[in-house]
């Protein structure tokens, strides 16, 4: 795009009022209407590529380039969307948006990592738990966004018989009935305060626009 602000709107919360079976006709309170202007972020690449090297190759340059870009545009936008700072030109991921994300203590019987042990429950109960912290109208359609290491951590975790405390599944990659998205721009386990997993219904919490040229 060649604007260099874009403007979306949010509406504030509103409660459904009961209604006798015949209105009286009474209009509700109008909900607020506010703007949110946003400044768009760019990423990409600028190659030069003479003509000798794209017709003398034995594979197709253009296609190689087009193919190796279009893998560390969507490496780049995995990481903004995810993690990325908001300086600079970088754009402001979840992990970086306080007014998103509400931290939650799930380590377990080794500090800053999910763990546990047949004697104690360590980061199960701590997980079961976070997931009911979730508003129950946001459970259809919720997943969980972390790295590969950490959902290889929670499916190691195990009960007091020594079975999986999160079975695997027949329905793909899922935890405790919700799908599991992997990324490797979300923090691991390890070091105090990283953010390793995000719980929650993204497309009620966070929205992708796509700004079409022209």
């Amino acid at each position: 795009t060649d604007r260099d602000s874009l403007t979306l709107f949010t509406l504030d919360d509103v409660t459904a009022p009961w209604l006798p079976e015949i209105p009286t006709g009474t209009e509700s309170t109008n909900p607020g209407v506010n703007a949110v202007i946003i400044t768009p972020k760019k990423t990409g690449f600028l190659y030069l590529i003479s003509e000798q090297l794209a017709s003398d190759s034995a594979i197709d340059v253009l296609d190689e380039f087009a193919t190796y870009c279009a893998d560390k545009v969507g490496v780049a936008e995995d990481y903004a969307g995810i993690a990325a700072t908001g300086i600079g030109n970088e754009p402001l991921g979840l992990l970086s948006s306080p007014d998103l994300v509400t931290p939650t203590d799930i380590s377990g019987t080794v500090a800053d990592t999910v763990s546990n042990s047949i004697a104690d429950r360590g980061s199960v109960p701590k997980i079961i738990n976070w997931i009911g912290t979730l508003p129950s109208r946001f459970h259809a359609g919720a997943a969980f966004l972390m790295a590969g290491a950490t959902f290889a951590a929670i499916r190691s975790l195990v009960d007091a018989e020594g079975r999986p405390a999160f079975p695997e599944t027949f329905q793909g990659m899922q935890l405790a009935g919700y799908p599991v998205i992997l990324s490797d721009a979300v923090p691991v386990g390890g070091t105090d305060g990283n953010k390793v997993a995000i719980f929650g219904n993204f497309a009620k919490g966070y929205r992708l626009v796509t700004k079409a040229d022209g």
